[in-house]
């Protein structure tokens, strides 16, 4: 029996404070995105957060979302306005910052930013296709950009020609530097630089000899006294190929500028007519000085996306330290408990947290030290475990002790058990390590119905649940049990069971319950940051479910979804792949992007209810055959194609949509026929969609 249901998003309305006591951010903010100076103070802005360095004091402050009311951690732009008001540039929008306090946001795109031209602009902000116009009494103008672009453009500001300048990168077409005056768009003949190469960039300066300068990827550009000169590297530079990330000048008047060559990357400091090419360590030689900072007592700052803040100091880089918390990357790839504690695991480095205190289990003896782990594992029973290709390495307490393994190829899924026993998966391979033992299973041998496995859970007595490209399946500890004499076609991605053991898991844009054999459905299709392939399902002690998402949290039942976001709580930005509980009752997210975010569940006020489960008449999709070549008939089968404006629709993994079909133009035998039409090999997502129900499955094309 199944049974289906779907969710009515109903928006209530809501007045919220967010209560930033309640949440901690442990975000990193060493991937530095740009510097300001303003009375002493350098503005430091980070992917997480703001940092604040007072060159008088040595101190530093750290803001982000777990202790402000900062809107994004991701800071991509900082700019000063004419009144020396700090502006910081977001994917929500616009936020002033004064004294330790953040304005309201302008919510607006992602924008680069540069000053106003005269008393009446505060800013002037650009998204990929447009320029915004902030005036004084906060009133925004916004006009098109006349020019494709490729990526959000440069800009700078020439406040005694009541001008600012559009860098218009491309990629398969000429690139621009365009002008506005006004509202007005400059005419070509009118200081426009019109490029005709294909230019990654423009890194643009007004020196205090009244030149502009515009640097691109092939040639420095020059504009004094209404003339434009033009010069490759090799002649300016005394470099024969240069991709320019910064342009800055000294207090002195010599030029800053920072990129790469062939090889590696450059700081180039004028002296004179010549340049000196700064000695940098080899951290920033491969990973880049992304932006530039000469103070006013003409120090020189470096910021790097990756490797973060330096000061060129006696002929030499000098790391400034920005230790607001232990996170290297931002990027959490694993939480677990463990041991009353907190397994972390921030890009290849790994943190054990307990009781407040941190400890860096990256370097301890025998750590893994090739690429970073493609899958960790802890419980109690079975202790914590790393995979690395085809060796494992178990945490002792005082180092990592590594085991050769029977996989013959690299691991890539792992869960354990309260039984000591520990899963891996590995091409087409389920493989159990349990008291010193191996055993195999084949994905011949065993009839799994798909050997491209999502994900494994091990419940509590070592029973597991495998999800794969054609659904679920089950060993008991003795016998293999497959799904597919009932959902065959049903793309299982993240598990969970409950306290009754029923195995839950999402599929495209559903959540399935299977108990006792029988399928619930659940649609999902309208919950904001809902993504299959990523959202993670954990169940609380009060077997209540919770459903991470993109800068959102669910707390999930049958009778409706209460939700967490930016908007109405202090989660930050960014895809949360990881959810995990300590021993004192505090969730644990971990995001690719915003660090780890820490809270109680009690400490959640408010949330956005959306409310009204419907049951629906049964609805299921299935696929034949399934993999499939270009050209044959994909045989589609779904109670919703009695609706003849119901509408099939096929689009890759990355959501790119590829056809869309009406479902009474198409042949109707015992099933819907599509033809497939000549796609690259890989994944793709076929949808069937009414106006009241939408589901979802995967076909492989070979």
């Amino acid at each position: 029996m199944k049974t289906i249901h779907t969710l009515l998003l109903v928006l209530l309305a809501l007045s919220l404070t967010a209560n930033n006591e309640q949440w901690t951010n442990y975000s990193s903010f060493e991937q530095v995105t740009d510097l300001v100076e303003i009375d002493d103070k350098v503005y430091i802005a980070s992917m997480g957060g703001l940092a604040v360095w007072d060159q008088t004091t040595d101190e530093k402050s750290y803001y982000n979302r777990g202790n402000s009311d900062i809107a994004a951690n991701n800071i991509v732009d900082l700019q000063v306005d004419a009144e020396g008001k700090l502006w910081l540039s977001s994917a929500r929008g616009l936020q002033r910052f004064e004294e330790g306090v953040f304005s309201a946001l302008l919510e607006l795109p992602r924008l680069s930013m540069s000053a106003g031209r005269n008393e009446d602009e505060k800013l002037i902000g650009a998204s990929v296709d447009s320029l915004y116009i902030v005036k004084q009494d906060d009133e925004i103008i916004r006009l098109a950009i006349p020019w494709y672009a490729a990526e959000i453009p440069e800009l700078y500001t020439d406040t005694e020609q009541n001008r600012v300048y559009v860098g218009l990168t491309n990629w398969f077409a000429p690139s621009a530097l365009l002008a506005l005056e006004g509202q007005q768009w400059l005419e070509a003949e009118d200081s426009i630089l019109q490029l005709t190469g294909y230019y990654q960039g423009h890194k643009m300066l007004l020196d205090t000899e009244d030149r502009f300068w515009c640097l691109t990827t092939e040639e420095s550009h020059q504009l004094q006294d209404g003339e434009w000169t033009s010069q490759n590297y090799e002649e300016m530079l005394q470099q024969e190929y240069f991709i320019p990330h910064a342009i800055t000048e000294d207090q002195n008047g010599n030029l800053v500028v920072s990129g790469k060559d062939f090889f590696e990357y450059r700081v180039l400091w004028q002296d004179g007519d010549g340049w000196n090419d700064l000695e940098l360590p080899q951290s920033l030689r491969e990973d880049g000085v992304q932006t530039l900072l000469v103070t006013e007592d003409n120090d020189l700052l470096l910021g790097s996306s990756i490797q973060g803040l330096f000061e060129w100091k006696n002929d030499e880089a000098v790391k400034v330290s920005l230790d607001q918390s232990v996170i290297r990357t931002n990027r959490i790839l694993t939480l677990l408990p463990y041991d009353a504690g907190m397994f972390i695991q921030d890009g290849g480095h790994y943190w054990y947290h307990k009781d407040g205190v941190w400890e860096d289990l990256s370097t301890l003896p025998g750590v893994p030290t090739g690429n970073v782990a493609r899958s960790i594992a802890a419980s109690d029973a079975a202790g914590l475990w790393i995979a690395e290709g085809q060796m494992i390495y178990q945490y002792t307490g005082e180092a990592w002790l590594g085991f050769f393994t029977i996989l013959i190829d690299d691991a890539e899924l792992m869960a354990a058990g309260e039984d000591g026993s520990l899963w891996l998966q590995a091409g087409t391979y389920l493989y159990r390590y349990l008291d010193g033992e191996w055993t195999s299973f084949g994905f011949e041998d065993h009839g799994f119905a798909s050997a491209s496995f999502q994900d494994l859970h091990v419940t509590d007595d070592g029973q597991l649940w495998a999800s794969h490209l054609s659904g679920v399946c089950h060993y008991d500890g003795s016998d293999w049990t497959n799904s597919q004499e009932n959902f065959l076609s049903i793309t299982a991605f993240q598990l969970a069971t409950d306290e009754q053991g029923d195995l839950w898991f999402t599929s495209n844009e559903t959540l399935h319950k299977l108990a006792n054999g029988n399928l619930s459905t659940f649609d999902l299709s309208g919950l904001p940051g809902f993504n299959p392939w990523t959202s993670q399902l954990y169940f609380d002690e009060a077997n209540q479910l919770w459903i991470t998402g993109h800068s959102s949290l669910y707390r999930w039942s049958e009778a409706g979804v209460i939700s967490y976001d930016m908007a109405n709580s202090c989660i930050a930005e960014g895809q949360y792949r990881q959810i995990a509980r300590d021993e004192h009752g505090n969730f644990w997210l971990g995001s690719i992007s915003a660090g780890v975010m820490v809270f109680h569940p009690e400490g959640l006020a408010g949330g956005l209810s959306i409310e009204g489960t419907k049951q629906l008449p049964s609805s299921s999709l299935l696929l034949y055959p399934k993999p499939i070549n270009p050209g044959e008939i994909l045989y589609v089968d779904s109670p919703l194609l009695q609706d003849q404006s119901a509408v099939i629709s096929i689009r890759d993994f990355s959501g790119r949509p590829i056809l869309s079909l009406m479902a009474s133009a198409l042949v109707q035998s015992y099933c819907t026929e599509v033809i497939v039409p000549d796609l690259k090999p890989g994944l793709y997502v076929l949808t069937v969609r009414t106006q009241s129900q939408v589901v979802s499955d995967v076909f492989v094309v070979l």
